[in-house]
């Protein structure tokens, strides 16, 4: 986490490492927050209760999320 908003902040602040490449690297790391922020909490609660407490609504957002 510290590595991708170093890399956010760095191209952010500095307008000469505003490539297309650069911008790619920082959307792939918005999209490991993004992965961390939804994907993973529910991922370890279930996998350390093997019990799903989210309702079948979650349980299809939560999956959907991971698929994309």
């Amino acid at each position: 986490m510290v590595g991708n908003a170093l890399v956010c902040i760095a191209v952010y602040t500095n307008h000469t490492m505003r490539t297309v490449t650069n911008i790619f690297i920082v959307n792939l790391a918005v999209a490991d927050f993004f992965v961390i922020l939804f994907c993973l909490p529910p991922t370890v609660v279930w996998d350390v209760t093997e019990t799903w407490f989210m309702g079948k609504a979650m349980c299809k957002v939560v999956i959907y999320f991971q698929m994309i």
